[in-house]
């Protein structure tokens, strides 16, 4: 079962990542070798806590928003302009808008994938990610 956040109101909410962590862990093996929920979905912005397997991988894709991923466990390599970057827990990576990227797991990882939109952006149908060219 989902661990629900701590709603203060509307307005706001607060979520255990730890305990979220440990939800993950019990329903391993991960067929994909990837598991992810959504923490929050609001206009402007998307939460994503994702758990990674050893070699696993995100294959190449871009988001409409400007991203940021904050290692929370592990380390993850990030394919991005041209660079390999290991990326290591307690640090926090932000890419640009429309910037291709890929991730893969160097070992055991989890991170706080944030996506956040322009106004404009926002408003359209389809601002998730985008694989491919």
């Amino acid at each position: 079962m989902a661990t629900e956040p701590d709603l203060i109101n509307d307005e706001l909410a607060n979520f255990d990542l730890q305990a979220e962590l440990r939800e993950f862990e019990a329903s391993r093996p991960w067929p994909s070798g990837i598991h992810s929920r959504t923490l929050t979905k609001r206009p402007h912005l998307r939460v994503v806590l994702i758990a990674m397997d050893p070699k696993a991988q995100m294959r190449e894709h871009h988001a409409d928003g400007t991203v940021t991923l904050h290692i929370v466990k592990g380390s993850t390599q990030v394919k991005v302009l041209d660079q390999d970057l290991v990326v290591e827990a307690g640090h926090v990576l932000v890419i640009n808008p429309s910037v291709k990227h890929s991730v893969s797991a160097q070992q055991d990882c989890a991170f706080l994938l944030s996506i956040v939109w322009s106004p404009e952006v926002a408003g359209l149908a389809h601002r998730g990610r985008g694989y491919g060219a």
